[in-house]
């Protein structure tokens, strides 16, 4: 097995912006090993156990559908994956078979918390690879999901069509089933009353928001800052969900201004809703 060198590592696209004494870091408190063959780096449902840095050979990402493989991704060497920093994923969600005898250094994640603290362009470039992952793999379900229910489509009308009453029947079963599943937002929808003039508040300032031409470049630490500011307003505003409402709106440029701006010329919420 080949010895990896720092240099060697910010030879690597994702990682060529790193420090050398943070990329030696890495190698000093990663694990190096050999893997041959037919055997697996790791396999869907496994605990992820660091981040992967492929030093040679060929790994196959694939998983199971209907019984059959579907491949994901090829490992090459330079690539870099498995878990990364501030990722949630802590199982593997395929499988990843060697198909070339392939050399690999593992940085453990107990070692993320020190990373984060004391190295940070190298949290950062991580962090990069984990958004491209997240883009590529979300493309990926978005495409599979969408022929599978093309198929379903297909399939659905060549029978709905031989028996329309059936399909009337189950159409209201499963409406029954899923506001049964959320009674009190179904009731809170139902009730809401919004004026004209505040359907086009809310909307002009999205597309406000939306249309401006430069997005602000955040650092890791700005943005984590700023989505922990956001979060705030949303919890002092009792706003659901504001973990995940914090992080989309970031990611599309709001500002906790433009939240301030469109409170300012809205009434207030209990206008919305018809009293029970």
């Amino acid at each position: 097995m080949q010895t990896v060198t720092a240099e060697w590592l910010q030879s690597i696209e994702v990682l060529k912006d790193v420090p050398i004494p943070q990329l030696q870091w890495m190698i000093d408190n990663s694990r190096h090993y050999t893997l041959q063959e037919g055997s697996y780096l790791f396999q869907g449902g496994d605990a992820l156990a660091g981040t992967n840095v492929l030093r040679s050979g060929k790994i196959r990402l694939y998983m199971l559908q209907n019984k059959e493989m579907r491949e994901v991704a090829t490992m090459l060497p330079m690539d870099v994956g498995g878990a990364l920093p501030f990722s949630r994923g802590a199982k593997a969600s395929v499988n990843a078979v060697v198909l070339e005898a392939a050399d690999v250094m593992t940085l453990p994640k107990e070692k993320f918390r020190e990373m984060v603290a004391s190295h940070y362009e190298l949290t950062e470039a991580l962090v990069h690879v984990m958004t491209n992952r997240v883009r590529t793999f979300t493309s990926l379900q978005q495409q599979n999901e969408k022929m599978m229910a093309l198929g379903k489509l297909s399939a659905g009308l060549a029978h709905e069509l031989n028996n329309p009453a059936a399909a009337i029947v189950r159409g209201s079963e499963s409406l029954i089933k899923h506001l049964k599943l959320d009674p009190v937002s179904f009731k809170e929808v139902m009730s809401m009353r919004v004026d004209e003039k505040d359907v086009d508040i809310v909307t002009n300032k999205l597309f406000e928001v939306l249309d401006r031409k430069e997005k602000p470049k955040l650092t890791l630490m700005q943005r984590t800052e700023r989505e922990d500011e956001m979060r705030d307003w949303m919890d002092d505003h009792k706003v659901e969900c504001s973990d995940e409402i914090a992080e989309t709106f970031l990611e599309y440029g709001f500002t906790i201004k433009d939240l301030e701006d469109m409170e300012n010329q809205l009434p207030d919420k209990e206008q919305y809703f018809s009293p029970s």
